[in-house]
């Protein structure tokens, strides 16, 4: 289900899809993408963030709540129960999305947009990750790879769909 609910979350940079225009921000400050860093592949990486990976969304959610001070600032539900939500908590983005059957120890994973998933995903293989799932266009209009990386850790490489 996780994979089914990163619809319109971009870390801090201020992107939300379903905005007329996916500008990114730091701090509210608009960040052309000229000014981004190139990678060799020749993408952009524009923002990465963790999403933890639990069988009890709401409990960890009110953790983060009470515990830090943190606000729902996204939620994507299906079939009338959340299944995903994105808090902001201080100057970053914490993503929760509800997996079910995770072993403890293995309930993190990183979202990294980039401007191009296949590539992302072409190079992480290139370099030495193991694929999980190949690029694929989603319901919400981005389009997600799954790798993980040389420790095994859970990566998700996605593409925010053009501006509408």
């Amino acid at each position: 289900m996780l994979r089914a609910a990163r619809r319109g979350i971009h870390s801090n940079t201020g992107v939300s899809k379903g905005c007329s225009e996916a500008v990114p921000t730091v701090d509210g400050t608009p960040v052309d993408r000229a000014d981004r860093p190139t990678y060799p592949a020749g993408m952009t990486v524009s923002s990465l963030f963790p999403i933890l990976r639990t069988g009890d969304l709401p409990r960890l959610t009110r953790f983060y709540e009470a515990a830090f001070g943190a606000e729902v600032r996204y939620r994507f539900e299906q079939d009338g129960v959340d299944v995903y939500v994105a808090l902001t908590v201080g100057g970053g983005t914490l993503g929760i999305g509800l997996e079910h059957d995770i072993p403890r120890g293995e309930a993190i994973a990183v979202w990294i947009y980039t401007d191009d998933a296949g590539r992302a995903f072409t190079d992480a293989i290139a370099a030495g990750t193991e694929s999980v799932a190949a690029p694929e266009d989603m319901p919400w209009g981005e389009r997600v790879a799954q790798v993980h990386d040389p420790d095994a850790n859970l990566l998700y490489l996605a593409t925010p769909p053009p501006p509408s």
